[in-house]
């Protein structure tokens, strides 16, 4: 049977309330990232975001072959990730939140992937995903690896973009 709480665009209630929460942890999170000092702060932000995409994406049901695809694909790339950019990141608090970080927002790529069978506008969904996981590189990038203008260059589009497209994936 048909969920009771569609709206008319296909999205459950459930969905669209958990893509409003990742995004608005999203937007806390930016703020947070401010100040220097806030830094701890904006990644708990985020991976609150993160895990609520998740949860929004994992609501509309997930098909299993596209899971392991995606786990295969993104565990490879935090893999290397992780190789490169782990050493440099000093304090070892901050090490442990960034390795819980990189397990949820590749978790947060695996539901976007594993219910594009079953979402309401899949190619806002896994792009959106997929932006947000790469803009984030040019996160750690610019707080661990080095300053440049071409890490706020490349990665705010990136991360607007994907805003925009995950709140796309509500097909409002």
């Amino acid at each position: 049977m048909a969920n009771q709480q569609q709206g008319v665009s296909g999205a459950s209630a459930t969905f669209a309330k958990y893509v409003f929460v990742g995004l608005a942890a999203g937007a806390v999170g930016d703020v947070c990232l401010i100040p220097k000092a806030g830094f701890l702060l904006g990644l708990g932000s985020f991976l609150l975001g993160h895990l609520s995409l998740g949860y929004a994406f994992a609501a509309h049901g997930m098909d299993t072959s596209y899971a392991v695809a995606a786990l295969a694909g993104t565990g490879t790339i935090g893999a290397l990730v992780a190789r490169w950019l782990l050493p440099k990141v000093k304090d070892p608090v901050m090490r442990k939140a960034v390795v819980g970080y990189m397990v949820v927002i590749t978790a947060m790529v695996v539901t976007a992937t594993a219910s594009l069978p079953y979402t309401p506008v899949p190619r806002h969904q896994l792009v959106g995903a997929i932006m947000f996981y790469l803009s984030d590189l040019f996160v750690a990038r610019e707080e661990f690896v080095t300053k440049s203008i071409w890490n706020q260059g490349i990665g705010l589009p990136l991360y607007y973009g994907g805003q925009l497209l995950l709140a796309g994936s509500l097909g409002l």
